[in-house]
């Protein structure tokens, strides 16, 4: 489950759960004061339907005789006492009768200055209390009647202002008990919640803090939320990229520590040859102007060999610092090339090495920086004549064409490179043949260098065997 469903989820649970345990924390309450409420009004009903019955028995009722004692008083209050109405009889003011509630005495004597007497009785309803009044005459005496019923009964359960009081204390604890109850579950599922979340953030900072201490062999151990579980293997992944780099960055370092040694070991061998030559000279040991001169030229050939790897050493530093410039112009693929072995035509014949340029037309433009495209030439070439396994070389260059790309393969005569290390051949510092000699003086840095200008061009360079070593470079066309 996803983290934001397990927070919905959870969410929706508090407020679900809140709301039933008010549900719940209402209704007990609501059952716990039902006695008062339901029947208080059911008793109040009854008592508005049976006042009607009261009302008729009162105006029907009669005297036995002439003579009134408190006998026939107390016979119509049971009576009355059917119904739940109490009965007060007074002649002139004065109470000759009564058998009323604590509640009701009270009323009677408000009421005792507020109605009337008539011969027929009048109902009156006073707070909670239904009240009926009548004169009744007998002979020359005039008793004044009233008949009273309240809702009232024993102890606190009554329907008035206590009761009022008691349900608004009962309204106080129970949104004090349903704040209470949401607050727990609501920190309930929150401690989960949180909970499900550090677990993951704890496994991370405890990842983190091994990657700080240089422990990268250990990937986090984590299944559960699905944006978490993404984060981890995420984590995992980056930690063995880290690993892969390093063991990378180590690889390269050696490389590159085994190309500073043997860039010093070729340095070394022609610059002791120059200082052996001309030390010759100084010394004497040319003792003619023939072996003088012989002497001169070749420290100067090592002079210049040191010059060329020199000038790859700083080729290579421009290159890795980004600082390399390209003036890209249109030209025609064919012109460039002719141009180009016509320029190093002596070279190639001292070194006996023979180029032959094969296309169909002469319309194959691309726009390519002339200078950064003949050091790619020439460090293709530069390879054959070093690994070369035979006097004569005999290099073609073929360009053809496709809808997008115009492509120039290169080929040598010579025996080409172990199918196995191809893939490399265009890795820095990677030279097919590790063991450095006088005949094979390559630094690794050659194809590197190629490759980086071919595809700063929107290019792509591969190699084959086809025969001898094949190279191909595909370049954009241009208009």
């Amino acid at each position: 489950m996803t983290i934001r469903k397990r927070i919905f989820k959870s969410n929706t649970w508090i407020v679900l759960l809140s709301l039933l345990a008010l549900l719940i924390i209402g209704g007990t309450v609501i059952w716990i004061f039902e006695d008062t409420y339901v029947k208080s009004l059911t008793e109040n009903a009854i008592m508005q339907e049976n006042a009607y019955n009261v009302q008729t028995l009162v105006n029907g009722y009669k005297f036995e005789n002439n003579t009134v004692t408190k006998q026939d008083f107390k016979k119509l209050s049971q009576m009355l006492a059917k119904y739940d109405y109490q009965l007060y009889v007074s002649e002139g003011g004065k109470e000759i009768y009564a058998n009323l509630l604590h509640s009701q005495a009270e009323t009677v004597e408000i009421m005792n200055t507020e109605i009337s007497y008539p011969d027929k009785s009048v109902l009156y309803v006073w707070e909670d209390k239904t009240i009926i009044a009548r004169k009744i005459l007998n002979g020359s005496r005039t008793y004044d009647l009233i008949v009273i019923n309240s809702a009232e009964k024993s102890g606190i359960y009554r329907l008035n202002g206590g009761t009022f009081e008691l349900l608004i204390l009962s309204f106080i604890i129970v949104g004090i008990g349903s704040i209470l109850v949401i607050l727990y579950i609501s920190r309930f599922f929150t401690q989960r919640l949180v909970n499900n979340i550090m677990l993951p953030i704890q496994k991370l900072m405890d990842g983190a803090n091994r990657i700080e201490q240089g422990n990268l062999e250990e990937p986090i151990q984590y299944e559960g939320e699905d944006e978490f579980e993404m984060v981890c293997k995420a984590f995992n992944k980056m930690q063995g990229s880290l690993k892969a780099g390093m063991e990378k960055n180590a690889a390269y370092e050696k490389t590159r520590t085994d190309m500073v040694s043997g860039i010093s070991h070729d340095l070394r061998t022609p610059l002791t040859s120059v200082k052996g030559y001309i030390k010759g000279v100084k010394d004497g040991i040319a003792n003619t102007p023939e072996k003088q001169e012989q002497y001169l030229d070749i420290a100067y050939k090592k002079a210049c060999e040191m010059d060329v790897l020199l000038q790859k050493l700083f080729y290579f530093s421009k290159l890795e610092t980004g600082n390399m410039p390209f003036y890209p112009v249109n030209i025609s693929l064919i012109k460039f090339l002719e141009e180009f072995i016509r320029e190093n035509a002596e070279y190639y014949t001292e070194n006996n090495l023979e180029v032959a340029l094969s296309y169909q037309k002469e319309n194959h433009y691309v726009k390519i920086d002339k200078e950064q495209m003949s050091r790619v030439i020439a460090n293709i070439m530069e390879n054959s004549i070093k690994y070369r396994n035979q006097d004569k070389i005999k290099v073609v260059m073929e360009v053809t064409d496709n809808t997008s790309n115009e492509t120039l393969t290169i080929t040598d005569n010579g025996s080409g490179v172990p199918e196995e290390k191809l893939p490399h051949l265009f890795d820095q510092f990677y030279r097919v043949d590790e063991a450095r000699s006088s005949k094979n003086k390559g630094n690794g840095l050659g194809l590197y260098i190629a490759k980086y200008i071919v595809e700063q061009h929107g290019g792509r360079i591969t190699a084959k065997n086809n025969g001898g070593l094949c190279i191909q470079i595909m370049l954009p066309k241009s208009e």
